[in-house]
């Protein structure tokens, strides 16, 4: 015998005439189908809350890993930055190194050319008018 209908059972309820236990019986077949969908819903949302936690969990796994990846990423590129940041800091110095050089040979010349001129023979005076014959 196939089930009845909920509409069905529902109809032999409303029109059960002063027989409960007709009444009774319909109710309890109304009960049992209910619980019957009820279970095949639960059954299902279960399976839906499964397969959910299963996503949420790739998705954490994955996002896990890419910040992994990211962390690694970062610390490798603070440690590109800090080398970079000390090879500046040298390069610096050499060039104040060259720059005080030049500035020390450029001082050194300038003494010399100081030096030179003080001590330089300037040429012998021309004689002494009085030994040149003068014009008549």
């Amino acid at each position: 015998m196939e089930p009845r209908s909920v509409e069905r059972i529902l109809q032999d309820i409303r029109t059960s005439a002063g027989g409960t236990a007709g009444r009774d019986a319909a109710r309890a077949e109304l009960d049992n189908q209910l619980a019957g969908v009820l279970s095949t819903d639960l059954r299902q949302l279960s399976r839906d809350i499964t397969d959910a936690k299963t996503i949420l969990g790739t998705r954490l796994s994955e996002l896990t890993s890419a910040l992994g990846e990211l962390g690694r990423a970062t610390k490798d590129a603070a440690e590109g930055s800090s080398r970079q940041a000390a090879a500046l800091v040298l390069w610096t110095k050499v060039y104040v190194g060259v720059t005080v050089a030049i500035m020390l040979i450029g001082l050194g010349g300038l003494a010399y050319q100081i030096y030179s001129a003080r001590n330089a023979r300037l040429p012998a005076a021309p004689p002494a008018a009085a030994s040149r014959p003068q014009p008549r």
